[in-house]
């Protein structure tokens, strides 16, 4: 079974014939009408980045709830956002460790009004852009973590000459 991806036209005068041509292309894909077993497994991989980016938009809108004073709906999200994780076929991914961690970090930054004040807004936003841009940025953790999330073999080569 093809399916159709893209269809491109062109269309352009011809100086020599004085007409407008025109000419199409459509490009296809193949696709098998039945999944077999094996094609319907979840990849654990992209299920593990699912969780990021859905945990970063949970980061977001708890930042949000915060700014606005509602710690509790707040802390609520990320509560729901751990267990969806934790339920997950890529919960035993480091990844999915370290979202789960900073997830329990910014819900006890939530605790009160005054916590996410002074410490939450700053953890919260850390956090998703961290997670948004796939950076190894310091957490801040009282004993650092020691999943290295999103640090490479460059990475550590780079760290190694200074």
């Amino acid at each position: 079974c093809e399916m159709p991806l893209l269809k491109v036209v062109l269309e352009y005068f011809d100086s020599i014939t004085n007409e407008v041509c025109s000419h199409d292309a459509t490009l296809t894909i193949p696709r098998v009408s039945e999944l077999s077993e094996d094609q319907q497994k979840l990849d654990v991989e992209i299920d593990g980045h699912v969780n990021r980016v859905q945990t970063c938009a949970v980061l977001k809108a708890a930042k949000q709830l915060g700014d606005n004073n509602k710690c509790e709906e707040g802390r609520k999200m990320l509560s729901d956002q751990i267990a969806k994780i934790q339920e997950s076929v890529s919960a035993d991914l480091p990844l999915c460790a370290r979202l789960i961690k900073d997830l329990n970090v910014a819900k006890e930054a939530m605790v009160s009004y005054q916590r996410y004040v002074t410490d939450g807004s700053h953890r919260i936003s850390n956090f998703k852009e961290s997670h948004s841009r796939q950076r190894a940025a310091p957490q801040g953790y009282e004993e650092e973590f020691s999943g290295f999330t999103y640090v490479n073999a460059a990475r550590f080569d780079m760290q190694s000459m200074y």
